[in-house]
């Protein structure tokens, strides 16, 4: 009897536990979970475009003529910004990914005359047997990043901080393919912009591979207005490394005593490195590795954030 007695009281306190349990699950009136759940994937948006809309539609200091709202990244201030997205392994935790990767490949081609002609006035001032020069340049990048994120909170508003590393890898390169061969009586080429000059043309020039590593921390704040469907923002603040190593330049001419010499390597750019910190987003320069916008691009931070919880 006393056996029966302890398992009943035993299942009514386990009972009673679950209920406890599913009640710090927010539901709204029609039952549908309100939060991130164990399993749920999660893209975020900029929310400013949404809102303004929204702000249109009830003429509450809005346009007249409300313009939809655009599906931008969060980083759409940056010149460049990446894909991330959050996978959560329990209710108050989340894997934070991102990934960047950036390609500029561009080819420009001219026309140019044969070695040894002669323009004369026009309409012979351009040779029938013309030869291409092109310019092939490339500037390619990807960049990673990976964290964990925790959150804070049972109702709508929920809090939450972590943490993300992240890696970014640059290079840059020129290459030059020329119509007309060297002479030493002189040869024609075009000049794209530097890569000729005198009796010296360059047939490639590499910039080194840029390399930044660095992490972040973050605090942000979620509301949630529907289920699964939030309007967020977030702080950040990063600090890394990053080196930038010397390249080189190919070239090809006539040298002083008149003979022809191709293939003469130099190198190119100093070899440098250093150490950055910040938390603004902004354009940055040329160098995107060691500019800020290498990790802004990961951090969406002091931004409003329209964030969708599957």
């Amino acid at each position: 009897m006393k056996k029966t007695v302890f398992l009943i009281a035993m299942f009514m306190i386990v009972s009673q536990f679950n209920v406890a349990q599913a009640q710090d699950v927010l539901t709204n009136k029609k039952g549908k979970v309100m939060l991130p759940e164990n399993g749920d994937w999660s893209v975020s948006v900029d929310a400013t475009s949404f809102l303004k809309f929204a702000a249109d539609l009830a003429h509450v200091g809005g346009e007249m003529g409300a313009t939809p709202p655009t599906f931008l990244g969060l980083n759409d201030a940056a010149e460049i910004y990446s894909i991330s997205g959050r996978q959560f392994i329990s209710a108050t935790q989340a894997r934070r990914a991102s990934v960047r990767v950036f390609a500029d490949n561009a080819m420009e081609s001219k026309m140019v005359n044969p070695n040894g002609f002669v323009p004369q006035a026009w309409p012979n001032d351009v040779s029938d047997d013309q030869v291409k020069d092109v310019m092939r340049s490339r500037n390619n990048m990807v960049a990673l990043g990976y964290g964990m994120e925790y959150r804070k909170g049972t109702r709508r508003l929920q809090g939450y901080y972590g943490y993300e590393a992240m890696i970014a890898i640059e290079s840059k390169g020129t290459g030059y393919k020329y119509g007309n061969d060297l002479a030493t009586t002189g040869f024609t080429s075009h000049d794209f912009g530097g890569n000729v000059s005198g009796t010296q043309r360059t047939t490639q020039t590499r910039e080194g591979m840029n390399v930044a590593i660095g992490g972040r921390g973050f605090l942000g704040a979620e509301y949630f207005v529907v289920p699964k469907v939030s309007i967020g923002g977030e702080f950040g603040l990063g600090a890394g490394i990053y080196r930038d190593f010397g390249g080189k330049t190919v070239t090809e001419g006539i040298d002083g005593s008149g003979a022809i010499q191709e293939d003469v390597v130099r190198k190119s750019g100093d070899s440098n490195g250093g150490f950055f910190i910040g938390n603004a987003r902004d354009k940055g320069g040329d160098n995107a590795v060691r500019d800020n916008i290498w990790m802004n691009s990961f951090s969406p931070a002091a931004n409003l954030s329209l964030n969708i919880y599957f």
